[in-house]
């Protein structure tokens, strides 16, 4: 852990993840406790980006509560990889018209994650998910049609 937490601090995110994941490789019964942590991570990093509003920041939050989801699934891991989502997502839908393709694929992505991962983790707080999931389907709409539009 400690080895993922140097990797962590620079920002190499996936080598700390894969330490995460060697360790349960190594020992299966770490796997509660490193889930655990890389939640903590996350929820750290949802803070840090919730402060300074960067995408990067979110992408973080984001990475670790999925993979302490994949590792140990849970309602606050779902719940703050949804809203991270959402917070990636919600600014470049008001950036559409300057989409390409591949901006479309991101937002596909994300609101995939954000309609897979909200209900699982809606309990964390209800009000926030009810507001990030009746916003879902115009979200949908709306990149089904840049979709059309712009991927052929």
């Amino acid at each position: 852990l400690l080895l993922a937490q140097m990797n962590v601090d620079p920002g190499k995110l996936d080598e700390a993840i894969a330490a995460v994941k060697a360790d349960v490789t190594a020992d299966p019964t770490n796997k509660e406790r490193n889930a655990q942590f890389l939640l903590g991570l996350g929820s750290n990093a949802y803070r840090a980006a919730a402060a300074s509003q960067k995408p990067e920041d979110f992408q973080k939050a984001l990475k670790l509560s999925q993979a302490s989801d994949e590792m140990n699934a849970s309602p606050q891991a779902k719940f703050i990889a949804a809203v991270a989502a959402w917070q990636l997502l919600a600014p470049s839908l008001q950036q559409g018209g300057k989409w390409r393709c591949d901006d479309v694929r991101a937002a596909e992505a994300n609101l995939t994650v954000v309609s897979t991962m909200m209900p699982g983790g809606g309990s964390v707080d209800a009000a926030t998910a009810g507001q990030i999931m009746g916003a879902v389907p115009q979200a949908q709409q709306y990149i089904d049609a840049q979709t059309k539009r712009l991927c052929k």
